[in-house]
C-alpha cells in the first residue's frame, strides 16, 4: 500500500550531494542504482551513492518519477506500507 508522508529532512548534508551520471545494476535479487559525479576530462565517474532496492520498488520508483515530471507533484515523499 502507498502512502504520502511526512519527511523532515535535517542535518549537515540537507542540500543533497551533485550527481550527473547514474547507472543500473542487478545483484542477486536487488538492484543497485549508483549515482555518479563524471568527469569528462578524467573519463571516470566517482560514486556518490548507492541504493540497493527490490526490483518491486524500481517499479513503484520508475511510476512515481514519471507522474512527477507529467503532473510537476515535485517534493512528494512517497512511502511502500506494510
Amino acid at each position: 500500500m502507498l502512502q504520502d508522508v511526512d519527511c523532515t529532512i535535517q542535518g549537515e548534508n540537507c542540500f543533497g550531494e551533485y550527481v550527473n551520471a547514474f547507472r543500473i545494476l542487478h545483484d542477486g535479487i536487488d538492484i543497485l542504482l549508483d549515482f555518479c559525479v563524471y568527469s569528462q576530462d578524467l573519463g571516470t565517474a566517482k560514486l556518490v551513492s548507492r541504493l540497493r532496492v527490490t526490483k518491486e520498488f524500481l517499479d513503484i520508483l520508475l511510476n512515481r518519477v514519471m507522474e512527477t515530471i507529467q503532473h510537476s507533484q515535485l517534493g512528494t515523499i512517497y512511502s511502500i506500507g506494510s
